[in-house]
């Protein structure tokens, strides 16, 4: 059957708000069995989500913490990523002061990914 161009669903999506990238500090490296990456404090309060992907291919835990002061930090989200399987994340801001800390499984990193994000609506 033929359609015709007027009868096509031309319906286009339109996306929203922004999103910029943070570099992080230290560099995310692979990890040692058991250990931790901690960036430094970020900065994204003035955007509504924290946003970003993961991939480590041993299994691990990436916590988003947030803070009214950037010393304490009250609020934690937690995501768990699986051994090699592409993860990201979706975080709302509630605090001015952010930081991501990813501990790693019982083996030894050979690959690790980390990127993070503001995203505003």
């Amino acid at each position: 059957m033929a359609y015709e161009t007027s009868q096509l669903n031309t319906q286009e999506t339109k996306l929203t708000g922004s999103l910029v990238p943070q570099t992080l500090s230290p560099a995310p490296a692979p990890l040692a069995a058991s250990a931790t990456y901690t960036s430094t404090t970020l900065s994204l309060g003035v955007y509504d989500k924290i946003v970003g992907s993961v991939y480590a291919d041993q299994t691990g835990t990436l916590d988003v913490n947030q803070s009214y002061d950037g010393k304490n930090w009250d609020v934690q989200s937690n995501v768990t990523v699986s051994a090699s399987t592409p993860t990201g994340f979706n975080i709302a801001v509630v605090a001015p002061y952010q930081q991501v800390v990813y501990t790693n499984g019982s083996t030894a990193q050979t690959t690790f990914r980390l990127n993070v994000g503001g995203k505003t609506l």
